[in-house]
């Protein structure tokens, strides 16, 4: 299934993948990761820089408003059993609004 992210969602979804598990599971988040991961390419296209607080910068004009990303179902299940398990936690914060929303319709 296709989901349309942004470059922000694209950089903080991974975060939300348990960073511990069975080798399955271990190797869905891979897989996710790289679907969603920046390449080279697009670092160098979009001015992608460290910030100093360990964040990333980018220059938006050069952005487009979204990406298509291509998901298992499974990978799918994924994602969203991670993000619903970081709002039973009370993890979630403002920048993440959007990723709930499209993983949990």
């Amino acid at each position: 299934m296709k989901k349309q992210l942004t470059l922000l969602e694209r950089v903080i979804l991974p975060n939300i993948l348990p960073e511990t598990g069975n080798y399955v599971g271990l190797i869905m988040n891979k897989s996710i990761t790289s679907k969603v991961e920046l390449t080279v390419e697009e670092i160098e296209k979009y001015g992608v820089t460290p910030t100093e607080t360990g964040g990333l910068r980018w220059n938006p004009k050069d952005v487009p408003e979204s990406f298509e990303v291509e998901f298992s179902e499974k990978e799918l299940e994924v994602i969203k059993t991670s993000i619903q398990r970081w709002d039973k936690e009370e993890k979630l914060t403002k920048e993440y609004i959007t990723i709930y929303e499209k993983f949990n319709q």
